[in-house]
């Protein structure tokens, strides 16, 4: 039987560039991260969430070192990407300022094997939003963190359009097989 756990949620009252879970525990298999959020970038339909990871003992990674693809569908087209080499993973599913103001977008991204100090830690994630409602968008993606230590920290970030809007929820869970 499948066990998950809470470990940490936070609930915005007030605009944040980021929020960042740290002192993750190192008994679960794997984690999973549960997203409502939306941020204040001007001028944007969409908008992505991102992450960035840190090791036991370290700080958080802001070097090149994370790579994401993704596939999408938004009203009539459907697409893929290998997005570049970049300074943290983007995962695009968060409202943005042209979207209704009560919407949030969502989504929930596994990180896979975060302990294991053998290989690159990998992640996956499904979402959407219905970006005012004529313009609905769903992607699913992956991508890995070049690295091999053990996670203890996530930062959870938007992309280039701006802050974490207050009401954006993000729960972190840890899950093991029995």
């Amino acid at each position: 039987m499948a066990v998950i756990e809470a470990i940490a949620s936070a609930y915005l009252e007030a605009t944040a560039t980021s929020v960042v879970f740290t002192g993750i525990p190192q008994t679960y298999e794997h984690l999973q991260l549960r997203v409502s959020a939306r941020d204040d970038g001007a001028g944007s339909d969409y908008s992505e969430v991102t992450l960035r990871f840190g090791p036991v003992g370290g700080s958080i990674d802001t070097g090149n070192n994370y790579y994401s693809k993704v596939m999408y569908a938004h009203n009539t087209t459907i697409g893929a990407e290998a997005q570049p080499v970049a300074d943290r993973l983007r995962c695009t599913f968060i409202a943005a300022p042209n979207d209704d103001a009560a919407q949030f977008g969502g989504g929930v991204i596994d990180i896979m094997d975060y302990r294991n100090t053998n290989k690159n830690t990998s992640a996956i994630w499904h979402g959407g939003n219905a970006l005012a409602p004529t313009y609905p968008w769903i992607e699913f993606g992956g991508g890995l963190w070049d690295a091999t230590g053990a996670i203890d920290q996530i930062s959870v970030a938007g992309y280039a359009h701006g802050s974490l809007l207050r009401g954006s929820e993000f729960t972190l869970y840890g899950l093991n097989s029995s």
